[in-house]
């Protein structure tokens, strides 16, 4: 999300140098990674962030049932306090997640995250949310740390040169 913002705002961030720990450069290769990648990140990360995904809205219900904040896609139209474009179906995705026995990360995202960020399909979402396309705009000097053995494949993915 720093990645994105500092490229997003390129010289009239207010942020004059950044550090950025375990950036998503490429959110559509994490989430293939944790889809069909390591059994730990099968069986486990892709679990385990699922279930705290959903205990953070369930946590949270009322602030995802009012959908007049402005979101990463349509700024613009929720800025102005028109309702969120995908309100009821939003609404319908929420209660098939709190009520499922089990949801993985990827689910979420899929199902909820694409449709809460203004999207109206993941693959535009995943696109959009990944960092690699706003690192060449990014005007403040930012030193980033990925693991190698992170969930993102980063050995494949880290731009080399900007």
């Amino acid at each position: 999300m720093l990645t994105n913002y500092l490229g997003e705002s390129g010289t009239e961030s207010s942020i004059s140098a950044a550090f950025c720990v375990s950036n998503v450069w490429d959110y559509r290769s994490c989430h293939r990674e944790l889809s069909t990648g390591a059994l730990s990140s099968r069986l486990v990360h892709n679990h385990i962030m699922g279930q705290r995904e959903r205990r953070m809205v369930a946590d949270n219900k009322e602030a995802f049932t009012s959908f007049a904040y402005p979101s990463y896609a349509t700024f613009p139209l929720n800025a102005s306090g028109q309702s969120h474009p995908h309100a009821e179906k939003l609404k319908e995705k929420l209660e098939e997640i709190l009520s499922a026995p089990l949801i993985t990360h990827t689910q979420f995202s899929e199902q909820f995250m694409s449709l809460l960020a203004g999207f109206t399909n993941e693959a535009e979402f995943l696109k959009m949310t990944s960092s690699e396309q706003w690192i060449v705009d990014v005007k403040v000097p930012m030193l980033c740390l990925n693991a190698a053995d992170g969930l993102s494949p980063t050995r494949t993915i880290i731009p080399r040169s900007v």
